[in-house]
């Protein structure tokens, strides 16, 4: 799983700040520079149960203090090419 935060703000307001949390799925070690075709072998259409439990999480807790708000999110699938071609892929802003 791959993890990267990028700055973000909302088209409706500039003033809301926020990060966007994107996941990927990688590849296996090793399997990196393979064909697309066999990295694509690799792919599985379930996201990992411990990110369903963090945006759960994170929906529940949504009107807490301290927890960051789920403003949205998106499952979606990687492209042909991706690093895992059909493999998954979490927005989190």
């Amino acid at each position: 799983m791959e993890l990267e935060y990028f700055p973000e703000s909302s088209l409706e307001n500039p003033a809301q700040k926020a990060l966007m949390n994107i996941q990927i799925q990688v590849p296996y070690s090793g399997t990196e520079f393979h064909p697309s075709s066999g990295r694509g072998t690799q792919a599985s259409a379930n996201i990992p149960d411990d990110l369903e439990e963090y945006i759960e999480a994170l929906r529940r807790l949504g009107d807490c203090k301290f927890t960051p708000n789920l403003l949205e999110h998106k499952v979606d699938v990687q492209e042909e090419g991706g690093l895992v071609p059909r493999g998954w892929s979490v927005y989190l802003p």
